[in-house]
């Protein structure tokens, strides 16, 4: 005879809900917050970073970009990109520690630009006298290119309280352009 428990779903209690939102975006546990608040205030950060993501599948021209088969190989991934500098001080933020010997991922991480450059095969991303022709082509992308990548810098800060919000979003140099046209 089989058991129904193999079916059951488990749901978390409120404080584990908003001890992951406190995780996730960084922002202190939201109870005094009413409905639309709440809501807000938890997934504009995501949602930023979600913007950031499929602008970098666009510009990377590959798709998908980011390629998890779990929450491990999603580390690793963000990790190679941001280095181990940058993911030890967004751990800290959110009460965690963040340490690696995986090789591949070093210490400073990459620019979004390198990334790109490599991605769309402008660059071949090795070092010593490879790097620095990398770095003159890299220096070579086009004006749009550059703005859009300080706007997916934005994007993607790994500090929810340093990545730009919505507003400030429509704003940018990089929206502006689309902004005039829908009028």
């Amino acid at each position: 005879m089989q058991t129904e428990r193999a079916h059951e779903v488990s749901v978390p209690q409120r404080s584990s809900l908003n001890a992951l939102a406190k995780r996730l975006v960084g922002l202190p546990t939201p109870y005094n917050l009413r409905g639309q608040e709440l809501k807000r205030s938890l997934y504009l950060e995501i949602d930023i970073w979600s913007a950031g993501v499929v602008l970098l599948t666009m510009l990377s021209k590959r798709f998908p970009f980011f390629n998890s088969a779990d929450d491990v190989d999603a580390t690793i991934e963000i990790a190679t990109i941001f280095g181990k500098a940058r993911m030890r001080s967004c751990a800290l933020l959110h009460g965690a520690v963040f340490e690696t010997n995986i090789p591949t991922i070093g210490e400073k991480g990459f620019t979004l630009e390198k990334i790109i450059m490599w991605a769309t095969n402008r660059i071949a991303g090795g070092g010593g006298k490879e790097r620095e022709k990398d770095e003159l082509r890299e220096a070579n992308m086009s004006a749009t290119e550059r703005v859009a990548c300080e706007f997916l810098a934005r994007c993607l800060e790994l500090d929810p309280a340093k990545r730009i919000d919505a507003d400030e979003a429509m704003e940018h140099e990089f929206l502006r352009g689309v902004k005039t046209q829908q009028k």
